[in-house]
């Protein structure tokens, strides 16, 4: 092997690991890897190495015999100081290869920790960490609102801030900060006028910086107008902010009384007198109503700016209003004013009767019906297929009354009687059936009704299958929903598509489950701004009346829009924009229990309902005639009118 030994594969690589073992004592282990010389008469390595600085001479030498070995550690390193490295082979005969490159493993900084900790309420930033020995460490301490930074406790003192600190070993600062005494100013409030001011805090004397609210309240006649002194303007409440003495004057001025005018009129054979009578009151004047019906008739309702059939009945003069009285005339016998389907549905026209519809009339009598006598309504149910059978007020729960009226069950003047036929031993309808109900009745004072015979066909297969793939969509409403509330415990929710948003509320108890219908079955309303119709079925009436939420996306306000009602031959209207059930809507819609629920997604119209029908929203026009079959109608006429049959 020549002196010199050529083939030392150079730059050796090397590894390297610090490990500290203990506390007082600062050590690591390096680990070395090179290429094997490939001269065969080399015997083994000489590791140099040096401490500090590099180059010749170098401190120690270690001797790593084996051609092959490639690998060696030194242990116990001083990590705190620099050190240098070289790697020569050297062969049989003693002869050394020149060095390698030198590799050099640089120190490892000492660190320290920095613990900051605020007394008071105020920060540091830095807050703490840890860094490198030596490193100057500069601390800013920040006060919040109405403190002060005082001075440094611990490895500082003094009050210099910002400050520095040097890290030559672990250290720990506090800021201390101090509060500051707030100043206080005076707020002097004087009414012009007759009034008061109350303020909000209270007291007169606040804090710097505090925001008061000024609430002015004008005694009866009078008005607030505005504010004087260190505030101006309308707006009331008011705020003022205290950065100094203020002094404030709020102004009322006294107001001229308002006048209203009460327009009466009565529909029927009846009067209407009022006290304080005149016609013409002062604002807020609250004025009584009391009708009296001819002989032959009695008070049935009132519409207009009031309604209900309370009599007398009060009004408060706060606009100009306008009250029709309804006086219906004394009927002689019971009365039919409506059926559910409606006479010869699905027979003369084209309306879909669902198998699981059921069977109701709607009856008026001024001397009332005996509920707690089975035979006092009774029907004779003939169909296609079946033989003529009898139903009466025993057979519970397949007929049932729904009261109309707060009377006793002795004396029962309006009511719904209804038979369902999903409870009778029969179940649903058959297909496609021609189905025909006469219906009695008698009051208590022994009159009968003359006998009324109604007729409805049900639906075909195909109108069934049609009608269920083309329905709205619908899920259950969440258990959540605030709807759901005493004795309300179920509803569905229209998930997409035109009635996105359109949901009934009802109670689970009640034997027929309301459902959507498809919208294609309702025929168009000719009213401005029409919502998409709501078809609701079944055909029955409830024990509870439903709620309906009614969508219409196109406002976020739906305060203005009116309610209309589709009765299987003409849309009318039910319900203004005020919340007025009108004669279209009479014993349909519940009275006071309409809703707007504005700047929802969509906007929705709250309503109860006795029965189920069709329902939609619209803008009212006076001169918008109703859809009928050829009855004719107006959108304002009335829902309840004598029920056709064969007599």
């Amino acid at each position: 092997m020549d002196r010199v030994l050529k083939y030392l594969l150079l730059p050796a690589v090397f590894l390297a690991l610090a490990l500290f073992f203990t506390t007082s004592s600062r050590a690591m282990d390096v680990s070395f890897e090179w290429d094997a010389n490939s001269e065969p008469d080399v015997i083994g390595y000489y590791l140099y190495y040096k401490e500090n600085s590099g180059g010749e001479p170098y401190d120690g030498r270690v001797s790593i015999e084996g051609r092959l070995v490639t690998t060696y550690t030194l242990f116990d390193l001083d990590d705190t100081k620099d050190h240098y490295f070289v790697l020569t082979a050297y062969d049989d005969e003693g002869l050394e290869s020149d060095y390698s490159v030198e590799l050099v493993r640089y120190a490892v900084p000492q660190q320290y920790t920095l613990d900051v900790t605020p007394s008071g309420q105020g920060s540091v930033s830095p807050n703490g960490g840890t860094f490198d020995e030596g490193t100057v460490v500069e601390l800013t301490a920040t006060p919040d609102d109405g403190w002060t930074f005082d001075y440094w406790t611990g490895h500082l003192s003094g009050s210099a801030n910002p400050e520095t600190i040097i890290m030559n070993g672990d250290k720990s600062v506090t800021a201390v900060f101090t509060q500051l005494l707030p100043t206080q100013y005076m707020l002097t409030v004087t009414p012009s006028g007759q009034g008061t001011v109350s303020l909000s805090p209270g007291g007169g004397t606040y804090d710097a910086g505090t925001v008061v609210t000024l609430t002015a309240s004008a005694d009866s006649g009078w008005q607030f107008d505005h504010w004087t002194g260190d505030l101006s303007g309308s707006a009331n409440p008011a705020t003022i902010t205290m950065n100094s003495d203020k002094s404030v004057t709020a102004v009322f001025t006294q107001l001229v009384p308002t006048q209203y005018t009460l327009t009466v009129t009565p529909s029927g054979q009846g009067t209407i007198s009022l006290s304080p009578g005149g016609g013409t009151y002062s604002e807020d004047t609250v004025v009584t109503l009391t009708a009296s019906a001819d002989s032959g008739w009695q008070f049935d309702h009132w519409t207009g700016d009031l309604s209900g059939s309370t009599n007398p009945a009060t009004i408060t003069m706060d606009s100009d209003k306008s009250v029709t009285a309804m006086f219906t005339q004394d009927s002689i016998e019971p009365e039919v004013l409506d059926t559910l389907p409606h006479h010869n549905a699905g027979i003369t026209d084209d309306t879909r009767i669902p198998i699981n519809t059921s069977f109701a009339v709607l009856i008026q009598d001024a001397d009332g019906l005996d509920i707690t006598e089975p035979t006092s309504v009774m029907f004779i149910i003939t169909e296609e297929g079946h033989s003529a059978y009898i139903r009466d007020l025993n057979d519970v729960p397949v007929l049932r009354v729904v009261k109309l009226t707060n009377d006793d069950d002795t004396q029962v003047r309006k009511l719904w009687v209804v038979y369902d036929r999903i409870n009778d031993i029969y179940g649903d309808y058959n297909f496609d059936t021609e189905v025909s109900i006469e219906v009695e009745a008698q009051d208590i004072n022994g009159a009968v009704m003359t006998p009324e015979v109604y007729r409805f066909r049900t639906e075909t297969s195909d109108a069934h299958d049609t009608a269920q793939i083309s329905r709205p969509t619908w899920a259950l409403v969440d258990p959540g929903d605030p709807a759901l509330e005493n004795p309300y415990d179920a509803g569905i929710l229209v998930t997409s598509g035109e009635l996105e948003g359109a949901k009934i509320i009802y109670d689970d108890d009640e034997p027929v489950k309301p459902e959507f219908g498809p919208i294609h079955e309702i025929p168009e309303h000719n009213v401005p701004e029409a919502g998409a119709p709501m078809n609701l079925q079944p055909p029955t009436v409830f024990n509870t009346p439903v709620k309906l939420f009614i969508p219409y996306p196109a406002y976020v306000d739906v305060s203005r829009l009116s309610v209309y009602m589709y009765n299987g031959r003409d849309w009318v209207l039910a319900c203004d924009a005020a919340g007025n059930v009108l004669p279209g809507g009479d014993g349909w819609m519940v009275p006071g229990s309409r809703v707007n629920h504005n700047y929802g997604n969509p906007s929705t119209i709250e309503i109860k309902v006795y029965h189920f029908s069709a329902v939609q929203t619209g803008a009212y026009t006076s001169n918008i005639t109703t859809i009928s079959d050829g009855e004719g109608g107006s959108g304002g006429g009335c829902f309840i009118a004598t029920s056709g049959s064969d007599h």
